[in-house]
């Protein structure tokens, strides 16, 4: 089963929400390897839902990959990420930008849904 945890820093309630500053959300494999960590300045719960606001997301994968955006939900049980701000992707390979985006975290799967444009980060000789 993999391991979820939530560390809030600061915790302010409200009278219907729960806002947070310095959020952060690792996710780890079934061998406890951090697979992710998703840091935002501050988030707030609402509805079941946490609404989440200057997002970094580093993806530890063969290729890392680091993910920006302003603002996202995430979604505990679905285990995704979803939003309508732009995206910035950047890894090794390339950089990529868009807007609206759906991150799958079961499946390892980014949807970026327009507006997309990559930048190949190829080396001299690379491609032939």
């Amino acid at each position: 089963m993999l391991k979820f945890i939530i560390l809030f820093i600061c915790l302010t309630l409200s009278a219907q929400d729960l806002k947070l500053s310095g959020a952060q959300i690792p996710e780890y494999d079934k061998q406890g390897k951090l697979k992710s960590i998703m840091n935002c300045k501050s988030a707030v719960q609402r509805n079941g839902r946490l609404h989440l606001y200057s997002v970094t997301m580093t993806l530890f994968n063969d290729n890392k990959s680091i993910m920006k955006t302003s603002q996202c939900q995430y979604f505990e049980v679905e285990k995704q990420v979803k939003g309508k701000e732009k995206i910035f992707l950047k890894n090794k390979d390339m950089d990529m930008e868009g807007k609206g985006f759906v991150y799958d975290q079961k499946k390892k799967v980014l949807i970026v849904l327009k507006d997309v444009v990559i930048y190949l980060n190829h080396k001299k000789g690379a491609l032939k």
